[in-house]
């Protein structure tokens, strides 16, 4: 990426990091972050739990991030589509697989977007980690546009 275009997002970042409410706007409650948060892990966790590839990628935007950072290696999975097969594979290699998410923290960026962190963990191995997800409301759904899931050891499915 080129100097101008990596400049170019910095007005991004500091809108994901400050946020972008005006004085006087109100941002919702962090109980009510936390609850809306609650539900789209619910979701998200069952269609795992359940090893339903289309399910779980259903919860990205059509042109969803997922990021597993493994130590200095980065696996990317770009588009709603590459998620979902990367789930498929996920199921098929590991047909015991279970997935525990724990939410720790969520900030609404905007009446549109949220930013949630916690941990992460499969019950059917050691692989466990932290996460960062940005959800967008798309329609009347709130989409993952960018999954980060951070882990000292190598989550199942990652290859």
């Amino acid at each position: 990426m080129n100097r101008a275009r990596c400049l170019a997002l910095v007005p991004a970042v500091f809108v994901l990091l400050l946020g972008t409410s005006a004085p006087g706007q109100e941002d919702p409650s962090g109980d009510e972050a936390m609850k809306l948060s609650r539900q789209q892990i619910e979701r998200y966790v069952a269609a795992i739990n359940a090893h339903d590839a289309a399910a779980a990628a259903a919860e990205f935007a059509p042109d969803g991030d997922s990021v597993a950072i493994v130590g200095d290696q980065v696996l990317r999975r770009k588009g709603r589509a590459a998620i979902q097969e990367n789930f498929a594979r996920m199921f098929s290699e590991s047909p015991g697989l279970k997935v525990k998410i724990t939410p720790e923290s969520v900030r609404m960026i905007t009446d549109e977007v949220y930013v949630g962190e916690g941990r992460w963990e499969f019950t059917d191995s050691k692989a466990k980690g932290r996460y960062v997800a940005v959800r967008k409301k798309i329609g009347d759904q709130w989409r993952i546009v960018s999954s980060h899931l951070f882990s000292p050891q190598s989550p199942v499915g990652s290859q």
